[in-house]
């Protein structure tokens, strides 16, 4: 249509319509301008086109897609909300609560200066175990890995005690405070077992 040197008036508005959109119009640009320098209607259609796009708001960039941020903040705040989670925070919380009292309890023992050699070592191991307890109350990914080495600790701990209280060198009432050592493993136990729990509601 490049070579026509006469538009109709359809071809005429069809080429403005296609200049508006940036695309080729197929008519060359002097036979455009002569066809619209004497025809009315054509010049009216094409300074209201010329208006109508002046009106419109310039189109921006396409939005990010934020989709996948959003799913991941529903999915976060139902784990949250989880039992197995819930559950979680409160071994955590009472496991760094037994592990700090079970810590004063070895460092006073540890640093009263009195007692045998013996006892000393016997607040030492306490106080390894207390350690342990407080890593997996703050970092749970570790006590399944604890729970093995922790159980033994405990039990052996738990088994001078017990000897000790067959032999009459201790009483039960005094030895009571070994039974943080028994919290403090079941609490690990507890949280290693929701762990398993917690990614199943995050595959879920």
């Amino acid at each position: 249509m490049k070579g026509t040197r006469v538009l109709s008036c359809d071809q005429c508005r069809e080429a403005v319509s296609a200049q508006m959109d940036g695309e080729d119009t197929g008519v060359a640009a002097d036979v455009l301008a002569a066809h619209l320098r004497t025809c009315r209607n054509c010049r009216a259609f094409a300074t209201g086109l010329h208006r109508l796009d002046d009106a419109l708001p310039a189109v921006g960039p396409p939005a990010p897609d934020r989709s996948d941020a959003i799913l991941g903040a529903v999915r976060r705040a139902r784990e949250a909300r989880s039992p197995a989670a819930v559950t979680g925070r409160i071994a955590r919380a009472g496991l760094g609560l037994v592990a700090i009292v079970q810590m004063v309890t070895a460092a006073v023992e540890l640093t009263g200066g009195a007692g045998a050699h013996s006892l000393r070592d016997l607040s030492a191991f306490q106080l390894a175990l207390a350690v342990g307890f407080l890593v997996a109350a703050i970092r749970p990914s570790t006590a399944a890995g604890l729970l093995p080495t922790a159980a033994a600790l405990a039990l052996c701990l738990l088994a001078v005690v017990g000897l000790d209280i067959a032999a009459g060198q201790a009483t039960s009432g005094g030895e009571a405070a070994h039974v943080t050592e028994l919290l403090g493993v079941a609490l690990v136990w507890l949280i290693a077992r929701q762990r398993p729990a917690a990614r199943r509601v995050r595959h879920a």
